[in-house]
């Protein structure tokens, strides 16, 4: 997949390789988009989060391994690979979550046919509550 900013990217990662900050929050910058598309494209069925999350994984990952880059080759591709990775993963935790868990039927927080606190109801418990209190 040739990107029309690969070459800069290429700069800024190089730079950022040698310790240039900027250039380096430059790049994730720039990046963070084509990723959130790419991302997307490759996994329509993702909620929003859940490719932001990718995208977050994958900025990670990057940020580890950013070191193992050359600067003689391509970057998009190298960060692809990265992306591809990192969804993939994701994608497998959330077959390995399916399989644990089950879904339940939402269920009321209390009983409607249950008064709740019935013991403690009406005026004669206010004023057992009131002198308690006053003995304190």
């Amino acid at each position: 997949m040739a990107h029309e900013n690969d070459a800069r990217w290429v700069e800024l990662m190089a730079a950022a390789q040698n310790g240039d900050h900027r250039s380096y929050a430059q790049l994730l910058h720039e990046i963070v988009p084509v990723l959130v598309r790419v991302v997307r494209r490759q996994w329509p069925m993702g909620q929003a989060t859940e490719v932001d999350d990718v995208v977050q994984e994958t900025l990670k990952s990057l940020h580890s391994v950013r070191h193992t880059y050359d600067p003689a080759r391509p970057f998009l591709p190298w960060l692809l690979a990265i992306a591809r990775h990192r969804l993939a993963d994701e994608i497998r935790r959330q077959k390995r979550t399916v399989l644990r868990e089950v879904d339940i039927e939402a269920q009321d927080e209390t009983s409607l046919g249950f008064a709740t606190n019935s013991e403690y109801g009406g005026a004669a418990y206010g004023e057992a509550l009131k002198r308690a209190i006053g003995r304190l």
